[in-house]
C-alpha cells in the first residue's frame, strides 16, 4: 500500500503541471472531493490534556511576530492577485484640461498679426485589452495560486509554531523534574554523609568512607547547579516562542502529562494531503504552470479597444453642454514580431520554473511520508523503552534501600553503596528523558500529519 501511495505521488507531480489553478483560499483546512476523513483539528494540542500547555500555545499563536509576518504575506499575495486581475477589466479615467495658444501669421496688406485663444476640454477615456487567448487570465490564475500558497504557508507556520511551543514546554517541564530529582538526591546524599560522619567520628567507619561521602555530596551539588542552569535556559527558550521577555518566570504544570490521546492504529493515506507544505507546493506548481501558459500566450496578437468622449470649448461654462461634444473609438491589433528573443526566453524560463516546482512537490511529498513513517515506527520502541526503564527504576529503588541498610550493618563497603546511588540517579534521569522522548515523538507525529486528526468512525471512513 505504501509503495502504491508513493507511486501515486510521483505520478501526480507531472500531472499537477497541467491542472488548472483553483480559486479557493481555504485549502489548508480542507481536502479534495472524495475525502474519507474528517477536517483537520487546528487545536490538536488538546490531545495532551494539559490546560497550561493549551493556554501557552494560544498565547503564542496570538503574539508570535514570525506568525504575524507570515500572515502579512497573505495580505500581500491577495493584493497582488487583485492588481494582476485588474488587467482583465476595462480601465477608465476622467480628464480635464485647459490650453492657451498664441499663433502668428502674415496678412497681405496688413502685415504680421498675432492671434491668441484658449480652449477647455473635459473627457472620459476608456481602454480595454480583449483577453482572447487567456494571457491576462492565466496571469491572474497564477497570482491566485500564489495567494493560496501563502495561505498554506501560514497554516504550516501555525502548525510548526504549535509544535515548537509544545516541545519547548515539555522540555521545560523535564528540566524542572530533573532539578527536583537532583535536589532530592542532594538531600539524600547530605543525610548519608552526615550519618557516615557520625560513625567516622565515633570510630566505626574509616576516613576513606567519610571522604568518599563528601566527594559524592559535592558531585551531587554540581548536578543540582547544572540542572538549575538547564531549567533557566529552557524557560527562556519557551518565553521567546511566547513573544515574552525572557525573564525565566514562565509558569508550567507540575509534571509531564500522562496518557495523551494516541493516534488511531490506521491512518488514511489522504490525511497526508492535509499537510500545509504539500498544499503550498501543489499551489506553487499551479502558479508556475499558469505563468508558463501566460508566457506562451504572449506570442499571440493582442487586441485592444480605446474610446474617448467629452466636450471641448473656449468657454469653461460650455464643458457640460453636449452641443460641444466630441468622441472617438479605435481598435488596435498588435502582433509581436521581433523582441530580441525576449518572449521565447521567457517561455523557457517559466517552463524551467514549472519543472522546478514539480520536482519540489515530489521532494516535499517524500519528506512528508518519511516524517509520518518515522514517527509511527519510533512510537512503539519509545514506549517499550519507557516501560522498561520504569521497571528498572522500581528495582533500583529497592536495591538502593537494601544497599544502604547493608552498608550501615557493615556488610558492603562505601564504594558499592555510592555506585548503587549513582546508578539509581541515572535511571531516574533516563526514565524522565524517555518520557520526554515519547511526548516529543507524539508532537512530531501530529506535525507530520499537518496538525490533528479525528479517528471517530464515519460512513465510508477507514
Amino acid at each position: 500500500m505504501r509503495w502504491m501511495i508513493l507511486a501515486g505521488v510521483l505520478a501526480l507531480a507531472p500531472g499537477c503541471a497541467s491542472a488548472p489553478p483553483r480559486s479557493e483560499t481555504d485549502l489548508p483546512f480542507e481536502l479534495e472531493d472524495g475525502d474519507t476523513t474528517k477536517p483537520i483539528d487546528p487545536q490538536w494540542y488538546h490531545a495532551f490534556n494539559d490546560a497550561t500547555l493549551d493556554a501557552l500555545i494560544e498565547e503564542a499563536l496570538e503574539n508570535s511576530p514570525s506568525l504575524l509576518a507570515v500572515a502579512a504575506r497573505i495580505d500581500q499575495a491577495h493584493s497582488q492577485a487583485t492588481i494582476v486581475g485588474a488587467e482583465r477589466a476595462p480601465s477608465a479615467n476622467l480628464g480635464a484640461g485647459a490650453q492657451r495658444q498664441r499663433a502668428q501669421f502674415f496678412a497681405p496688406g496688413i502685415g504680421p498679426q498675432v492671434n491668441r485663444f484658449t480652449s477647455y476640454a473635459l473627457s472620459l477615456n476608456l481602454s480595454w485589452e480583449i483577453d482572447l487567448w487567456g494571457r491576462v487570465r492565466n496571469g491572474q490564475a497564477a497570482a491566485i495560486a500564489d495567494a493560496e500558497a501563502a495561505t498554506a504557508a501560514y497554516a504550516g507556520a501555525r502548525v510548526s509554531l504549535v509544535g515548537q511551543v509544545a516541545k519547548a514546554y515539555f522540555n521545560t517541564l523535564t528540566r524542572k523534574v530533573l532539578l527536583e530529582i537532583a535536589e532530592l538526591d542532594l538531600e539524600s546524599a547530605g543525610s548519608l554523609s552526615r550519618r557516615i560522619e557520625e560513625r567516622y567520628r565515633g570510630g566505626l567507619r574509616p576516613a576513606l568512607d567519610y571522604r568518599l561521602s563528601l566527594s559524592d555530596l559535592a558531585a551531587t551539588e554540581s548536578r543540582v547547579a547544572t540542572a538549575r542552569r538547564d531549567t533557566a535556559l529552557a524557560q527562556r527558550q519557551l518565553e521567546i516562542l511566547l513573544a515574552r521577555y525572557p525573564s525565566g518566570r514562565v509558569v508550567t504544570a507540575a509534571d509531564l502529562p500522562t496518557d495523551p490521546t494516541a493516534p488511531p492504529p490506521f491512518l488514511p493515506a489522504d490525511l497526508l494531503w492535509r499537510r500545509p507544505d504539500l498544499v503550498q507546493a501543489e499551489r506553487l506548481v499551479a502558479a508556475a504552470t499558469a505563468r508558463h501558459t501566460q508566457a506562451r500566450r504572449a506570442l499571440l496578437p493582442r487586441v485592444a479597444l480605446t474610446s474617448s468622449a467629452g466636450t471641448v470649448s473656449d468657454d469653461v461654462s460650455d464643458l457640460l453642454d453636449l452641443d460641444f461634444s466630441v468622441w472617438s473609438l479605435a481598435a488596435n491589433l498588435a502582433q509581436p514580431l521581433f523582441e530580441g528573443g525576449r518572449l521565447l526566453a521567457n517561455i523557457d524560463l517559466n517552463e524551467a520554473r514549472q519543472r522546478e516546482a514539480a520536482a519540489q512537490f515530489v521532494e516535499t511529498a517524500l519528506r512528508a511520508f518519511s516524517e509520518v513513517e518515522t514517527a509511527l515506527a519510533t512510537a512503539e520502541p519509545l514506549r517499550e523503552r519507557e516501560l522498561a526503564l520504569q521497571r528498572a527504576l522500581q528495582e533500583s529503588q529497592a536495591g538502593l534501600e537494601i544497599s544502604e541498610e547493608r552498608y550501615l550493618r557493615g556488610v558492603v563497603d562505601i564504594v558499592d553503596l555510592l555506585q548503587v546511588r549513582r546508578n539509581h540517579f541515572n535511571l531516574r534521569s533516563s526514565y524522565i528523558a524517555a518520557k520526554l522522548d515519547t511526548l516529543i515523538n507524539q508532537v512530531d507525529l501530529h506535525v507530520a500529519l499537518g496538525g490533528g486528526f479525528d479517528a471517530s468512525p464515519e460512513e465510508g471512513q477507514l
